[in-house]
């Protein structure tokens, strides 16, 4: 913007130059169609000068001595074109004469009554700070007081609690002295009656020492005479003690100690009298001479000398036995103080399995060694070695979230005997419902893992399987467990439990991957005429195709693959006892799953009401004498059915299905069917026989 310059001295008519003096300009400036209002400070050097440029436009001047409370107006200017430039502002204003724009005066008038009130406020800080630092100093004065107070207050308070001490110690004392003074005062009154029964006995006393005299005058006479009874005594004793010393030294000497370890015998050493030489062995030895016999000595023995026949005898003191087996003293002799035997308890413990066997016999005493290795036939080196005290229970016992060793076990692992004892707990994983459990013999104790091959950070150099059980539904099954000596007889004792007749039953329905799942597994699809089986491998499958269909003679192949059989309708009754009957499933259940309504006493699963179960019988149905022709029945390729028509033979069907309600139930059968027939309602379950290893 164009603008002039406007440069100076600026001083007072009356008080000369304006000194480090503040001028302050209100301007009105034009900017194009625009005019707004403007402020500027300009402060003056000490000797009065300003230089500044000055716009095109309207301005007031008012200017603020140095220690003035407020600006003073000095004129208006209005700068434009034609101005001139440089001048100063005294020039500038006489030569505009140009008169005062209210709103600058009013801009200026506001400017006046801030800078008053900052001025009031600045002497009111000051005055506030000079009331502060006096405030402050007489907090400082109060402080210095209170602390002097204070230190004023716990003098006093500790020459009180020293006078209140003192006072009370006074006071004890006090008590002490009227107790002592009440007790001196009883002690006087008990020393007067003392005094007066005292001089009572005195007088007494008085009487019986008279008495007393006179005894012992009697004494007197009396005890001359026995002394000399007594010296003469004396003397007489003195003779016979002087002649049985004179014996006595006549027959040995005694030497003193011998050290027997240089394997010499003492010179002897007649004295003129011709005693015996007596020496007490200090140091054991073998002496020798050449002459007479060797003489082995221990310490404390005596060694004599033979006058008659010139040799050394000894005089044993220490030919007595020294310990048995650490024992010294009376010594009773017990089967651990022999190392070549095992105690009776010992055999007994570690042979329990085979404490009723034939082999071994029994004894009252102790067994030896090489009867109990003859017994046994080196069972203990054998790295089967599986030992448990009850062949006829399983090893462990089991309750619904917990299972430890039912009695003593002793089992080889990995070259090692490791032993159990009854009510040693099992060590158990978070539990998962549906799954099978083996049970691990190691160093650290018993442990439950669901892999089968090794538990979690063991091999099979520190880990056995030796048992198992299955988890069911939120509960360890009792039923399922089982150990080396105790298991079905099929090759896979999961998924199993025994039933109260003694053989073994799947707990779930037959699936339809038996080859990866098993023949019992939860949550599986079940096999039926509708999801046929795969073919096992021990029948030749591939592991991909399935049956064609699933009757009577597919589900008693596939079954036996495994080891397992159909059960008979007698046998269906116990496994599927105690599932509710007349229940039915409502719905094709598809997979094996928990039913409590449908679950026996045992617990196997879907018993009853969810799928009809292949039994295990056969029948004809024929007359037995006529109507008898081949049929060709499926029997998957494998022969022809020589019967009574295409309904000439039955197989047995137990349980009943998921439509059966009013029906179904343990003892549920339906004995229509040929063995022939496939659905997707039949299903199966396996069972096999029990075993038992001794």
């Amino acid at each position: 913007m164009p603008s002039i310059q406007v440069t100076g001295i600026l001083e007072d008519p009356s008080s000369g130059v304006e000194s480090d003096a503040e001028l302050r300009i209100i301007s009105k400036i034009n900017y194009g169609k625009t005019t707004k209002n403007a402020d500027a400070l300009v402060v003056l050097s000490s000797a009065g000068e300003y230089d500044f440029q000055l716009v095109h436009g309207k301005h007031l001047f008012a200017v603020k001595s140095k220690g003035a409370q407020a600006f003073t107006n000095i004129g208006t200017v209005v700068v434009g074109e034609g101005s001139p430039s440089p001048i100063d502002i005294i020039t500038l204003i006489a030569t505009s004469n140009e008169e005062p724009d209210p709103i600058l005066i009013t801009q200026l008038q506001l400017i006046a009554a801030e800078a008053a009130a900052s001025a009031a406020e600045a002497a009111q800080s000051e005055l506030n700070a000079a009331n502060s630092e006096t405030a402050a100093a007489q907090s400082e004065a109060n402080a210095a007081q209170s602390e002097s107070n204070a230190n004023d207050s716990a003098l006093s308070a500790s020459t009180s609690e020293t006078n209140a001490a003192n006072s009370a110690s006074s006071a004890q004392t006090s008590a002490t002295n009227a107790a002592q003074s009440e007790t001196n005062a009883a002690n006087s009154a008990s020393s007067a009656s003392d005094s007066a029964l005292a001089a009572s006995t005195s007088e007494t006393n008085a009487a019986n020492s008279a008495i007393a005299a006179a005894q012992s005058e009697t004494n007197a006479a009396l005890s001359a005479t026995n002394s000399a009874d007594s010296a003469a005594s004396a003397e007489s004793d003195a003779d016979r003690a002087e002649a049985a010393a004179l014996v006595a030294s006549s027959g040995v000497f005694d030497r003193g100690p011998w050290d027997a370890s240089a394997g010499n015998f003492p010179a002897p050493t007649l004295t003129p009298e011709e005693r015996t030489d007596w020496y007490r062995i200090s140091v054991a030895g073998v002496m020798s001479d050449g002459v007479q016999p060797d003489v082995e000595v221990k310490v404390s023995d005596n060694l004599y000398w033979d006058k008659q026949n010139n040799v050394w005898y000894k005089i044993d003191n220490t030919d007595a036995v020294n310990s048995v087996n650490g024992k010294q003293g009376d010594v009773i002799i017990v089967a651990d103080d022999i190392s070549d035997v095992y105690s009776k308890t010992e055999v007994d413990t570690a042979l329990s399995s085979k404490a009723n066997s034939s082999d071994v016999y029994s004894k009252t005493e102790t067994y030896s060694k090489s009867e109990v290795d003859a017994a046994i036939g080196g069972l203990t080196q054998d790295p089967n070695l599986f030992l448990k005290s009850i062949g006829s229970e399983p090893a462990f016992l089991a309750s619904a979230s917990s299972i430890s060793a039912a009695f003593d076990i002793i089992v080889a692992v990995g070259g090692s005997i490791l032993s159990f004892s009854s009510s040693d707990s099992v060590s158990l994983p978070s539990l998962i419902s549906g799954t099978d459990y083996a049970i691990y013999a190691t160093a650290d104790g018993l442990i439950a893992s669901d892999n089968f091959t090794v538990p979690s950070g063991y091999t099979e150099s520190n880990s056995r399987r030796i048992g198992g059980f299955h988890y069911q539904d939120a509960f360890i099954n009792s039923r399922s467990v089982w150990d080396l000596k105790y298991k079905p007889s099929c090759s896979d004792p999961r998924g199993m439990a025994r039933t109260i007749g003694g053989f073994w039953a799947d707990i779930y329905l037959l699936n339809a991957t038996p080859d990866v799942l098993g023949t019992s597994a939860y949550n599986a699809t079940i096999a039926d005429g509708d999801s046929t089986p795969v073919i096992p491998q021990a029948w030749g499958g591939d592991g991909t195709s399935q049956y064609s269909t699933f009757t009577q003679y597919v589900a008693s192949e596939v079954l036996s693959a495994y080891g397992k059989r159909l059960p008979n309708y007698s046998e269906f009754s116990v496994l599927a006892m105690g599932a509710t009957a007349g229940y039915a499933a409502g719905t094709d259940p598809v997979t094996t799953s928990f039913d409590a309504s449908a679950r026996s006493t045992i617990g196997c699963e879907q018993v009853s009401g969810h799928m009809w179960q292949w039994g295990a019988e056969n029948w004809d149905r024929g007359s037995g004498s006529s109507g008898y022709a081949w049929y060709a029945a499926d029997t998957n390729g494998e022969g022809q059915v020589y019967v009574a028509g295409s309904a000439g033979a039955g197989a047995s069907l137990f349980g009943g299905s998921w439509t059966t309600s009013g029906f179904a139930g343990s003892r549920c059968s339906d004995w229509y069917s040929e063995p022939w027939n496939s659905f997707g309602s039949i299903g199966a379950r396996g069972v096999c026989d029990h075993l038992q290893l001794v």
